[in-house]
Parts: structure tokens; sequence; C-alpha cells
């Protein structure tokens, strides 16, 4: 019997680039014709809903809880951008509501490291939460410092070529929209940001296929 897959993009240390990972895995899915919604829970202002028609939530308030994980279901996608130092708190609760059994749930774990010790240190703790759970780490590289990741991150995300970054984020838009022909966006985008836009999104969801999510 199919279960209802959630998959949940988090990290405890801000500024690692959880909503950009994020939405590439959104830009992914609706690539490969996955039916999905969003949720952000950088309540009340939301960073992902900025790009993408994400439902902004408050995952500390039980209300909020039954909104998102009543209304699970095996016919689409669910995507939960956790805000900085709720992705601890999030995995306790999810547990004791039973949302990480694998028998009933297909629930993915995208822990977003950046480019800090600090950031490497969580995995630990993390790891031993999700025992039984598809447990994956994310490498972003959002600044150009040579780092080196450990073993095992399963996807690792390019730096991508800084104008193009800033150029994307200041239209607000989803990746597909920056690249959509005909252009959504006005002023139409140039199309030498358009092409580093694509290579760069082309690279890192070959990633998300070989790893098989969802």
């Amino acid at each position: 019997m199919a279960k209802p897959t959630i998959i949940i993009v988090g990290a405890e240390k801000g500024g690692v680039g959880k909503t950009t990972a994020t939405r590439v895995l959104l830009h992914f899915l609706r690539s490969v014709g996955v039916a999905n919604r969003a949720f952000d829970t950088e309540h009340p202002k939301g960073s992902l809903a900025r790009f993408y028609p994400a439902e902004i939530v408050d995952l500390t308030d039980s209300d909020d809880q039954i909104k998102v994980f009543d209304t699970v279901s095996d016919q689409i996608v669910t995507v939960i951008d956790i805000r900085a130092g709720l992705l601890t708190a999030m995995l306790k609760t999810l547990s004791v509501i039973g949302f990480l059994d694998p028998v009933k749930f297909n629930v993915i774990v995208l822990h977003v490291l950046g480019n800090t010790k600090d950031s490497l240190n969580e995995v630990p703790e993390i790891a031993e939460r999700l025992r039984g759970v598809r447990y994956i780490t994310v490498a972003n590289r959002t600044s150009e410092t040579k780092y080196e990741f450990p073993p095992g991150v399963e996807i690792d995300i390019p730096h991508l070529n800084t104008k193009t970054a800033e150029t994307v984020d200041a239209a607000n838009a989803a990746y597909h929209d920056f690249l959509a022909n005909p252009p959504v966006l006005v002023p139409t985008p140039s199309l030498v940001l358009r092409g580093y836009l694509g290579t760069w999104l082309d690279g890192i969801m070959a990633q998300i296929a070989a790893a098989k999510i969802p």
C-alpha cells in the first residue's frame, strides 16, 4: 500500500541555505511531474514563501501541526522547510505523534550543512534521532569557501554564479518561472543568467534523482 511522503528540509544552524535546498527540491519535483505542496515554518514572514506558493505555518503550535500532518496524502508529496533552530524539536514532535513510523509514512529528512564546523557538529545528534528514517545530508556551498565536507554527503549544492544568485533572488520567483520560455518574469531575465541557473539546477537535480528522492 502506498504511504504518504513527507520531505523535511532543515538544520539547527541558520544561514546554511535551507531555503535554497528546498527551492531546488521543489523545482525537481515539478520537473519530474510529482505533485507536491510546500510549507514554510519561518513564521510569520516566511523565506520560502517569497519564491514559491508555500503556506506559512507555526509548527510549534498544535493547530498548525494538525493543518499539516492531518492532511498528508499518498497522492501528493508534502515538503516542509524547517526554520533554523527548530529541526531537533520538530523531529521530537514527529516521533511523539507517530510520524517517524516507517511502516506508515515515507519520511525523508534532508539535513543541510553549511561551511562551518558548528554545522557539521549537528550530524550525530540528528542522525541518532532518525534511526529507521531516510536521512540525507546536503552540502551547500553557498559561499566560495573551499571546504571539504565529510564522506557520505549525498547531495552537494555548488556555488551559483554570484550575479545569477542575486538576480534570481531579487526576482522573488520560483526557479521554473525564471527559466520559463516565454519568460514569466518582467523584465525578461538575461539569457546568460538563465544559462548559468539552468546548468546549476541540472547538476543538482541529477544528484536528487540518483538519491531516489522521493
